[in-house]
């Protein structure tokens, strides 16, 4: 009866027979690939769950449970005893793939290669090491002949400078719109107003502030410009006449309505700054003759009657 089963195909050696099978997956992946370096969760076309079996022949190997014969095959075919090392290879390995199609290595962060492999905590857990400083000269001058950049930081600093000099070439000034959009989708307004605040708190690189000034940067927004404007000629009006009692229809001579300024100024005394890129603005008005109960006088002689006073 043995034999009849036997030359039916039946085997009597499942665990054999099991491991014959994962052997033929491994050779024909090896054949494909030339090497050995399979992700945990690879699966087959036929379903047959490679990386599972890889990692259970190691686990026999460290327990000595594997037969000489079959360490020999698998050596052969290119298998890695060391778990750590190989999975760092298999990393290696998708990241020269990905960029030698992209020509980088910023992968997007659910990316996952063709066969599944989800490169981005790979890379990320590379720059980790790298600045923990627990990487491998050898491997960190194998990532930087891939294009590794270790401070993404930086690099996307690079990208969006790179945005704001195509606008400044296009406008002829960094005074970006709050709406505006890069091609990217980036919000550069928000950007340079992240370089103005950075400047402003003395936390902005001296390489970065010349390359911004570079391309036309002002360190104060349109709004803050327009204010200190207003303030100079302000303060030229309390120079010339010792006060800021200027009448509503005051017009200086370079086109600004000051009265119409300062009138505002009085309304809206609790909307002004005390601190911040322009100062403690209602002191620095007080500082310079300003009062904030409207007086009733405009009485006060006309604008043109109005004689500068010696200073």
């Amino acid at each position: 009866q043995i034999r009849r089963f036997e030359e039916l195909g039946i085997t009597w050696n499942c665990a054999e027979d099991f491991w014959i099978r994962g052997y033929e997956h491994a050779k024909a992946f090896f054949a494909e690939n030339g090497q050995l370096k399979v992700a945990d969760g690879y699966v087959a076309a036929d379903d047959f769950k490679l990386g599972r079996w890889i990692a259970n022949q190691r686990t026999a190997y460290r327990n000595g449970r594997l037969t000489a014969e079959k360490v020999k095959q698998l050596e052969e075919i290119g298998m890695c005893w060391n778990a750590l090392q190989d999975r760092w290879q298999v990393g290696y390995e998708h990241a020269k793939e990905y960029f030698a199609q992209y020509g980088d290595l910023n992968v997007p962060k659910y990316f996952l290669s063709q066969d599944g492999y989800p490169l981005y905590p790979w890379i990320s857990s590379q720059r980790k090491a790298h600045k923990s400083e627990k990487l491998s000269m050898e491997r960190e001058r194998q990532l930087d002949k891939i294009g590794m950049i270790w401070n993404t930081n930086e690099n996307r600093w690079d990208e969006v400078y790179e945005m704001a000099r195509e606008y400044y070439r296009e406008h002829g000034d960094l005074n970006v719109p709050t709406q505006y959009k890069t091609a990217d989708g980036s919000d550069l307004w928000e950007w340079v107003r992240s370089q103005r605040e950075k400047y402003h708190h003395g936390t902005l690189a001296p390489e970065c502030k010349q390359k911004l000034e570079a391309i036309g940067m002002e360190w104060l927004s349109v709004n803050e410009r327009k204010w200190e404007s207003y303030y100079s000629e302000a303060k030229r009006y309390y120079l010339s006449h010792g006060d800021l009692e200027v009448p509503p229809s005051y017009r200086s001579e370079s086109g600004v309505w000051l009265g119409k300024w300062i009138a505002r100024l009085r309304r809206n005394k609790n909307n002004l700054q005390t601190a911040g890129v322009n100062g403690n603005q209602v002191l620095r008005l007080e500082q310079i003759g300003m009062h904030w109960e409207e007086t009733e006088d405009f009485r006060l002689p006309k604008t043109k009657d109005r004689k500068p006073i010696a200073v």
